[in-house]
C-alpha cells in the first residue's frame, strides 16, 4: 500500500549563505549608524538600517539564489504562481546581546527574511547545556496555526549557527529567544514586497 503524507502551513526555507556574501555584508553592516529600533519590535540595544542604494544593490544580487528557491518551492508547494520578481523595502542589522530578545511579531511586507552572520560558540555551547524541550537559548521559534489543536503541528524551532538563512512570508509569527552568555550575535533582517 502506498500511504501520501499531506502538510499545512506557509512555504518556509532555511538554507546557508555564500561565505564571501556573509562576510561582505557583515563589513556593510558594521559601518552602519542609522537607528532603526523604533521600527522594529526587539529588545535590543543596536540595531541599524543599510540605507545606501549600493548596500540594498549588493544585498539583492547575492539573494537571487535564494529568492528563487523561495519562488519555486512556494509555488510547487501551493500550486499556483506567487511573483514575478521582489522589491527589497527594508534592510537592517541586529546586534543581539546576552539577555535581550525579540517577542512574537510579524513583519511588514510580503516575504521576511533573516541571515546569521556571526553567531558566537558560547551560544551553541549554552544551547548543548540545555536540558528544556524548546529550542533553548538564542534560538527562533516560528508559529503559524491553532496551538489548542493538538493534532496540528504549530511551532518549529531551530538554533540558528554562523552562516544560515531564513525566508518566509512576512506575516508568519516568529520570535527569539534571549541567551546568557556575554557576546554578540549579529544577524541581518528585512522585507520584500512581490511584485506580479
Amino acid at each position: 500500500m502506498t500511504y501520501l503524507y499531506y502538510s499545512w502551513g506557509p512555504p518556509f526555507i532555511k538554507d546557508r549563505i555564500d561565505e564571501n556574501f556573509r562576510k561582505q555584508l557583515l563589513d556593510r553592516g558594521l559601518k552602519l549608524n542609522k537607528d532603526f529600533r523604533d521600527n522594529l519590535a526587539g529588545h535590543i540595544d543596536k540595531e541599524n538600517e543599510y540605507v545606501l542604494d549600493s548596500d540594498k544593490k549588493f544585498f539583492v544580487e547575492n539573494m537571487q539564489q535564494h529568492i528563487m528557491s523561495f519562488k519555486n518551492h512556494s509555488e510547487s508547494y501551493l500550486n499556483k504562481p506567487m511573483f514575478e520578481e521582489l522589491k527589497l523595502v527594508k534592510l537592517w542589522i541586529n546586534f543581539m546581546k546576552k539577555g535581550e530578545f525579540n517577542p512574537i511579531h510579524c513583519h511588514s511586507g510580503d516575504i521576511s527574511f533573516v541571515l546569521y552572520l556571526d553567531v558566537p560558540k558560547e551560544i551553541n555551547q549554552e544551547q548543548l547545556l540545555c536540558t528544556d524541550t524548546n529550542g533553548g537559548p538564542g534560538a527562533i521559534y516560528f508559529t503559524y496555526g491553532d496551538p489548542a489543536n493538538s493534532w496540528a503541528c504549530h511551532l518549529q524551532k531551530f538554533r540558528p549557527e554562523t552562516g544560515d538563512m531564513f525566508m518566509f512570508p512576512a506575516n508568519l509569527g516568529h520570535m527569539v529567544a534571549p541567551f546568557r552568555s556575554d557576546v554578540t550575535r549579529i544577524s541581518v533582517s528585512g522585507n520584500f514586497e512581490v511584485i506580479r
